[in-house]
């Protein structure tokens, strides 16, 4: 699978809170060098990190998206020209004054009607990716498309650019891959947490650079009776072996980063405690 970041919007096979980029940019500011690890060895300890997170803690409030469409919201902020395009999966719609062809859309007498004509002629033609609500918001001029196909995307063409931030989220029907973006959550001073906040990106790269050196949950040492083993004192000449196993067999699933830990306990339940 590839480097996925993801940005809040519930991207499709996200699986990383934070980027390349984020990663240096984040340890130059703190005089730590990080340039002798490879760019494609950030990427997978990003990853782990990621994972680890998101093994780790039983996060505050619900996913944000629980069933994702792709979706698009085109806003006009002017009428479109005779020529101008659309394409919304596999077709390319064309405004036309006067259409001739099954995908050409015609232009309305203001910019609400030609959206409408648009929704009734993606509608139309593009059955088999489409589902959900097509419509017109008569105060902003902005139409939304959802598809439930993964990889659909709306872009726009026109020497005029008469639609203004032509956008894709990037969903599918799929679960969100991630614990975030989430809702539900307050931080310190009362703020609703959106998106992906930037204590949880820090946290991301400071778990980040410890999987660089070692496991950040390593599989535990047991004992053949499979209880965990807490200590265990080897002396030599004469050999003698001494070994201290959990009470109970207690498993003992994460290791404690303090440090890090601190920058999640806003997000965290306020037990602390961890799960698998």
């Amino acid at each position: 699978m590839a480097f996925t970041v993801e940005d809040g919007t519930g991207v499709v096979n996200a699986n990383s809170y934070g980027t390349l980029q984020g990663f240096r940019d984040y340890f130059a500011d703190r005089q730590e060098d990080v340039s002798a690890i490879l760019d494609a060895t950030v990427q997978l300890l990003l990853v782990a990190s990621t994972d680890y997170i998101d093994s780790r803690w039983h996060f505050l409030g619900n996913k944000e998206f629980t069933t994702l469409n792709s979706r698009s919201n085109l806003t006009l902020v002017a009428q479109v020209s005779d020529g101008e395009s659309v394409t919304f999966g596999s077709n390319t719609y064309i405004f036309r004054t006067s259409p001739t062809a099954t995908l050409e859309v015609e232009i309305g007498s203001d910019m609400i009607e030609t959206l409408e004509n648009l929704a009734s002629s993606i509608g139309s033609n593009d059955i088999a990716d489409y589902s959900g609500s097509l419509f017109a918001d008569v105060d902003v001029a902005t139409l939304t498309l959802y598809a439930n196909d993964d990889g659909v995307v709306t872009t726009e063409t026109g020497a005029d650019s008469s639609f203004d931030g032509v956008v894709t989220a990037g969903r599918s029907r799929k679960y969100q891959p991630l614990q975030f973006p989430r809702v539900g959550i307050r931080d310190r001073r009362g703020a609703y947490v959106t998106g992906i906040p930037e204590n949880l990106k820090q946290a991301t790269y400071e778990y980040a650079l410890r999987a660089n050196t070692s496991a950040l949950a390593p599989d535990p040492v047991t004992a053949d009776a499979n209880v965990p083993v807490i200590r265990q004192l080897d002396k030599v000449g004469p050999i003698t072996t001494e070994t201290e196993y959990a009470e109970g067999g207690l498993q003992i699933t994460f290791r404690s980063y303090p440090e890090v830990d601190a920058l999640l306990k806003e997000y965290v339940l306020s037990t602390g405690r961890s799960f698998r």
